[in-house]
């Protein structure tokens, strides 16, 4: 968080900031799926990250509660990061 006062919002304010990085796995790339294999589309929602439920005219469209979103899953964790 930056605070910064009215008049500096008004003029413009120059600062530099630091933005931690994260750091990918080097036994996987990254990807969470043990090095050989790789993730399989989610089974749940294949692919889309979102599961849509549907009752009369009503339709709620939620997160994939099996792949959080991310529209894969992992089969076999990386034994270095744990996927």
């Amino acid at each position: 968080n930056m605070e910064i006062t009215l008049e500096e919002a008004f003029t413009g304010k120059t600062a530099q900031i630091h933005v931690p990085t994260s750091v990918g796995c080097d036994e996987c790339a990254g990807t969470g799926a043990k090095p050989g294999s790789s993730p399989v589309q989610c089974s749940m929602c294949h692919g889309a990250g979102r599961v849509r439920a549907a009752q009369g005219f009503f339709s709620i469209e939620r997160t994939c509660p099996q792949c959080n979103g991310r529209g894969e899953t992992i089969q076999d964790p990386c034994a270095k990061c744990s996927g």
